[in-house]
């Protein structure tokens, strides 16, 4: 895992944010090593990386920016009813951020406050190492418009502007969205889908966080998820999304 430190540059902040703009595009995924646990130095970071995404403060936090990632005594629910992964202690599958926006945020940054003792370890794998995985017929496949949405039927793969590969996945949500009738799949998409998932897990990476670790993503670039831990261990992450500023 690529990494680099936070005391390296903090004497000047605007390097830090230029380099890490840099290793979004080019590596996908990095950390900053002792990056201080300080909400409103967060907030400085992601409003230098674009515009970050901001949500209704729940009880206890002090950002509409930066959210606590952790363990509830009840698992909070989303919109269609199913435990949310974040807040429970339970394997998180690799995934896509906002897969059920119709615009999803480009970065996502998770700040290790409180790290878990065991078990716990994120796990990603960007987009070049599953385009390695896969064969041409796959690849051309997934750039069809024929996976489950709130919007309809979608691509999981797309181009950019410069003609690279981005990635928009979450396996529950897609068959969430095909459960309540928001689109239809075949059964050979739901077989894809299926072999899709068996691939990004069978070749994905993992890194245990430490405390103080800020975990940078692309989240067009690459997909993340979590290992399960043993519950009552008090982890805690803080988590940020970030929209790319265009000009």
């Amino acid at each position: 895992m690529y990494s680099i430190d936070f005391n390296s540059y903090y004497a000047s902040r605007a390097s830090l944010y230029s380099v890490s703009e840099r290793l979004l595009e080019e590596k996908n995924v990095f950390i900053i090593k002792n990056f201080p646990p300080d909400v409103r130095l967060m907030e400085e970071y992601a409003c230098a990386l674009g515009t970050p995404s901001r949500v209704e403060r729940s009880e206890g936090e002090a950002s509409s920016i930066v959210q606590d990632v952790t363990e509830y005594q009840t698992a909070k629910k989303d919109a269609y009813g199913y435990e949310i992964f974040s807040t429970t202690n339970k394997f998180f599958p690799l995934h896509t951020d906002q897969y059920c926006n119709k615009e999803c945020c480009d970065y996502v940054g998770l700040h290790c406050s409180t790290a878990s003792q065991e078990g716990g370890e994120s796990i990603f794998i960007t987009v070049d190492g599953i385009l390695s995985s896969l064969n041409a017929e796959a690849i051309a496949s997934l750039q069809n418009p024929a996976f489950a949405s709130p919007f309809g039927g979608r691509p999981i793969l797309s181009k950019d502007e410069q003609g690279r590969f981005n990635i928009k996945y979450n396996m529950k949500d897609i068959l969430h969205c095909q459960e309540t009738g928001s689109y239809r799949m075949g059964k050979n998409i739901v077989s894809l889908l299926e072999d899709f998932e068996a691939i990004v897990h069978g070749q994905a990476q993992q890194v245990k966080l430490e405390e103080n670790d800020l975990l940078m993503m692309h989240n067009k670039k690459c997909l993340h998820g979590r290992q399960p831990f043993p519950s009552g261990q008090k982890r805690l992450l803080r988590r940020f999304r970030v929209f790319k500023n265009t000009l």
